[in-house]
């Protein structure tokens, strides 16, 4: 039996603004992330804010400079830019909320990259850095159909748990109350959100981390703590804002908390692996960054072997972000460009299914190939393979059972439909070198590349129990 990946996948995905804005337009870069925060922070200020609208990465350069005393600049000039630099701190994550709310509206996670995209990050159980503070992965999540597949960490008598948003950042921060138990935190991708997230609350500038918690997604507070949601934070949460970092030079104050400080740590150490592939999804390196800067300079151009990098710019303008990444140091000919967010899922995908094959194919040197074979994204919906088809430019079809339930899953064989296939039939196929990569056919004729695998025991069914799950980005039903 196969489980792959073993432990989370070689590779880090860092997202940007660009990658939220693929996901809908209601989504600003952050040029237009600026001239929203200063229109709402002129509504919410009695001293006129005079700024003409920021272009080419100036809200990022502006914000610098408020954010500290300038020598040039006199006490009093000082401490009005001290005041505005708050006010547009805090209404960050107001504005945010108010794009994620239009952009929910649009459906965005009905289109298949994004489904394609979060299925294969969690059965490779990869690392994603992110620098937004929204909160549309979490979202996303919520209607991906992900599933935990490892046992030991579900009882069998409970349906097979689903992957919420608190297990994309492993229950970190808490939620503020004993009545609000996470669980246990199921295996899947882990989101770092660097700069933070406009559903954490801290106490600003608290050094201790005492009072970082979280809080619902907007319109997911249980019913039974009342119908005002903000009524309800503010007896959990009082006095507490969001935890924000402001796209500016000086972030001290913020990374001085212990839960950014333990996520940039473990940022690091993803991209310091002994070979790593990173994918820049909307993301440019600003000038302004310069802790990301540090951070990609000396994991990812530092290092003895060069080609045991390799980067992936995902952006319809990649020319400026592969100059930063030359000017860091990192190898030109270790750099490719990729035009959108869905061309790099495609690409993502097929990568993912390509290293599966091979795992697979090593795994038949191993003695034990028993199994039968099941394909899915978790075991409800699940179909048994009972088929090989064609090589279609190096994809090999599987077909599956087209039972409807209660015939599918692993413990009803249908009467008169064909059995499942083993483990060791599909290595006898593998030995065919022009196979690349495995593609579960559907019935309604969808494609769907097989990303990953795990096995899977019950003590009810045909053979002995035991079931290889070729695992799927997207239901097979």
């Amino acid at each position: 039996m196969l489980t792959f990946p073993l432990g989370r996948a070689s590779e880090a995905i860092i997202l940007g603004a660009g990658f939220s804005k693929a996901l809908s337009e209601a989504m600003p870069l952050t040029d237009d992330l600026g001239n929203l925060v200063l229109a709402v922070a002129q509504a919410n200020s009695d001293i006129p804010i005079t700024h003409r609208p920021f272009e080419n990465g100036l809200f990022e350069a502006w914000l610098s400079r408020i954010a500290e005393d300038q020598p040039d600049l006199s006490t009093v000039e000082n401490l009005a830019n001290r005041m505005l630099f708050q006010l547009c701190s805090q209404s960050l994550a107001s504005v945010l909320e108010d794009c994620v709310d239009v952009a929910l509206q649009d459906r965005p996670f009905d289109q298949a990259w994004i489904l394609d995209l979060l299925g294969t990050l969690h059965a490779r159980r990869s690392t994603v850095i992110t620098f937004n503070q929204d909160t549309l992965i979490e979202f996303a999540v919520g209607g991906a159909d992900l599933y935990s597949w490892n046992q030991k960490a579900w009882r069998l008598d409970q349906p097979q748990p689903r992957i919420n948003w608190w297990d994309l950042i492993d229950c970190q921060p808490p939620l503020p109350s004993w009545r609000y138990g996470f669980g246990v935190p199921q295996p899947t991708l882990r989101l770092l959100k660097l700069h933070g997230s406009t559903n954490w609350y801290w106490t600003a500038g608290d050094e201790s981390g005492a009072t970082t918690a979280c809080w619902f997604l907007p319109g997911t507070l249980p019913p039974e703590e009342g119908p005002d949601e903000a009524e309800a934070r503010e007896r959990e949460l009082p006095g507490r804002v969001p935890l924000i970092v402001p796209p500016a030079a000086g972030k001290s104050t913020y990374f001085k908390t212990p839960l950014l400080t333990q996520l940039w740590q473990n940022a690091r150490y993803a991209l310091s692996r002994p070979t790593v592939r990173v994918g820049l999804v909307g993301y440019s390196i600003p000038p302004t960054d310069l802790v990301t800067s540090g951070m990609i300079r000396e994991t990812l151009a530092n290092r003895e072997n060069p080609d045991s990098v390799f980067i992936d710019i995902v952006n319809p303008k990649p020319g400026p972000v592969r100059q930063n990444l030359q000017i860091l140091g990192i190898d030109p000919t270790r750099i490719a460009e990729v035009q959108s967010v869905p061309a790099f899922v495609d690409q993502y995908v097929a990568r993912a299914a390509d290293e599966l094959v091979e795992a697979f194919r090593r795994r038949a040197k191993s003695e034990n190939s028993e199994g039968l074979l099941l394909t899915g994204t978790d075991v409800e919906h699940s179909r048994k393979v009972v088929g090989f088809g064609s090589v279609v430019d190096g994809e090999l079809e599987i077909a599956v059972e087209d039972s409807e339930p209660p015939y599918t899953g692993p413990n009803i064989a249908p009467i008169g439909k064909a059995p499942a296939l083993s483990l060791r039939d599909l290595l006898c196929q593998l030995e065919d070198s022009s196979i690349r990569r495995l593609v579960v056919v559907t019935r309604g004729e969808a494609r769907r590349p097989v990303v990953g695998a795990a096995d899977y025991v019950r003590n009810t069914g045909p053979g002995d129990g035991r079931w290889q799950v070729l695992r799927t980005a997207r239901t097979v039903a």
